[in-house]
C-alpha cells in the first residue's frame, strides 16, 4: 500500500467543486460560501433578497482580485427555499448550468414566533404561552426550517449521486436540536429537531447510492438571525430581573458559567469544518453529526 501525502493543500482540497448553499448570502451560508469559493470551489448561493446575494458576490469578487490564490467562483440565485415551485424552478437552472452537483448545504433557516415560554412559571402560563403561538408563522417556521431541506435534499438527489466526486448533503442544524432547554424557543428546537432526524433518515436510505448526508449542529454564530435571538432574550431579561443587593439580577438567564456559554463562534471554526466535511479526500463521513457549540450542550439538559 502506498501512504498518501497528508499536505493541507490536497488533504483538505476542494478545488473543481460545485456546491450549493441555500441561505448563502449572510450567516453561516455565507462562511460556508466563501470557505469553499476561496478555496477553488463553484458555489451557487440561494436566498430570497437579491441585493444580499449581490452583495456576497461583490465581496467576493474583490477578495479575489487581491488574493493571491485566485479561488473560485460565486454565483447568485434569487429563491425561496421554502416553496416546492421555488425549489423546482432553482433545479432546472442547476441543471441547464451544471453536469453534476458535487456538494448541496442546506443551511436556511429563521428563529420563528417569539412564544417566552422559557420565563413562565406555572402549567396554566406555560399552556398560554404555547397555545398563543400563531399557526401560520409556526407552519412558515417549519417550511422553512425542515421542509425546506427535505424537498431541497429531493430535488437534487439525482444531480448529487452525478457526482464523480461522491455528492454530499450537509444540513446545517443547531445544537438546540438536543438541549432539553427551549432558549430559543420550543418550536425552533422542534424544527431543527426534526432535520436531525432527517440527516439521519437520509444517510441509511442513501447508503447503496453515490450520496452521502452529514450534518453541522452549529451553537452562537454571528448572524442576523442569532442576533434577533439575543435581543429577545436581553428584553426578557430586563421584565424578568431581581434587585439583588441594590442591583438587578436577571432571573433564569445569567446562571454560573454563561459567560462561556454565550461565546460566539467564529467564521475560521466554520470554514474549517466545512473544508474537512467537503474535501476530496474526505469519503468516510455518513450519517455524523459534528456538534460545533464551545461545548454549550455541556452546560444544560440535553441529549447527543
Amino acid at each position: 500500500m502506498t501512504m498518501p501525502t497528508f499536505a493541507i493543500p490536497e488533504l483538505f482540497c476542494v478545488k473543481g467543486l460545485v456546491a450549493l448553499i441555500t441561505g448563502g448570502g449572510t450567516g453561516i451560508g455565507l462562511m460556508c460560501a466563501r470557505a469553499l469559493a476561496e478555496n477553488g470551489a463553484k458555489v451557487y448561493i440561494v436566498g430570497r433578497r437579491r441585493e444580499v446575494l449581490e452583495a456576497a458576490v461583490e465581496g467576493f469578487r474583490k477578495l479575489r482580485a487581491t488574493s493571491e490564490r485566485g479561488g473560485g467562483a460565486m454565483v447568485p440565485i434569487v429563491g425561496d427555499t421554502s416553496e416546492k415551485e421555488t425549489i423546482v424552478r432553482i433545479m432546472k437552472e442547476m441543471e441547464g448550468r451544471e453536469k453534476w452537483l458535487d456538494l448541496l448545504i442546506n443551511n436556511a433557516g429563521v428563529s420563528g414566533p417569539r412564544c417566552t415560554i422559557i420565563d413562565q412559571e406555572g402549567a396554566e402560563a406555560i399552556g398560554n404561552a404555547m397555545f398563543a403561538c400563531d399557526m401560520e408563522e409556526v407552519i412558515k417556521l417549519f417550511k422553512i426550517n425542515s421542509l425546506g431541506y427535505y424537498y431541497m435534499s429531493a430535488a437534487f438527489l439525482p444531480m448529487l449521486n452525478r457526482s464523480p466526486n461522491g455528492g454530499q448533503i450537509i444540513n446545517i442544524t443547531s445544537n438546540l436540536s438536543f438541549g432539553r432547554e427551549p432558549v430559543a424557543g420550543v418550536l425552533y428546537a422542534m424544527s431543527k429537531a426534526a432535520t436531525t432526524h432527517l440527516t439521519k433518515l437520509l444517510a441509511t436510505i442513501l447508503k447503496d447510492t453515490n450520496v452521502r448526508c452529514n450534518e453541522i449542529a452549529p451553537g452562537l454564530f454571528p448572524s442576523e438571525m442569532t442576533e434577533a435571538l439575543l435581543d429577545q432574550r436581553r428584553s426578557n431579561v430586563l421584565q424578568n430581573s431581581e434587585n439583588v443587593n441594590g442591583s438587578e439580577r436577571p432571573i433564569n438567564w445569567l446562571k454560573p458559567n454563561a459567560a462561556r456559554t454565550m461565546q460566539f463562534g467564529t467564521p475560521d471554526d466554520i470554514a474549517s469544518t466545512v473544508l474537512y466535511f467537503a474535501s476530496k479526500r474526505q469519503r468516510y463521513l455518513s450519517g455524523s453529526v459534528v456538534m460545533l457549540d464551545g461545548g454549550m450542550l455541556n452546560r444544560m439538559p440535553s441529549s447527543y
